[in-house]
């Protein structure tokens, strides 16, 4: 498995045809103050595999992780199904709506992404108080 892209946004959309469009990538995050309750993002990826078939189905995970390392909690789990045609790429591309986030502290979050249970990737998110 590949991972082509995993990135966080303040705007996502995936057609049909698996083109993904995303606007204003977040790295970070500067805050007025803590708690810090981020209203609305995105988390989108796409991954590519080889040896997937028509029908396969590849199992996802994503959890939000703390700056100390604690599943703070399971943003996603779900199905994904690959639908391309035989002398296709297949893709698996996707995205999740993060609608009002809280956070308790700054520092360096992770969104990590497991398939079929190994982790293929996380995705950081610093967040820091405005000075």
């Amino acid at each position: 498995m590949n991972v082509i892209q995993a990135v966080l946004c303040e705007s996502a959309s995936v057609e049909a045809n698996g083109r993904i469009s995303t606007t204003g990538s977040m790295r970070q995050i500067v805050c007025p103050g803590f708690p810090h309750v981020q209203p609305r993002m995105w988390l989108v990826w796409q991954f590519e595999v080889p040896d997937a078939r028509y029908g396969d189905k590849l199992h996802l995970r994503i959890e939000r992780i703390d700056p100390d390392g604690r599943v703070l909690d399971r943003v996603l789990e779900t199905e994904l199904t690959a639908t391309g045609g035989p002398d296709d790429l297949q893709l698996f591309p996707g995205s999740v709506e993060l609608l009002n986030l809280k956070f308790d502290e700054p520092g360096d979050y992770q969104f990590s992404i497991f398939v079929d249970g190994g982790l293929a990737r996380s995705v950081d998110l610093r967040l820091r108080e405005m000075r």
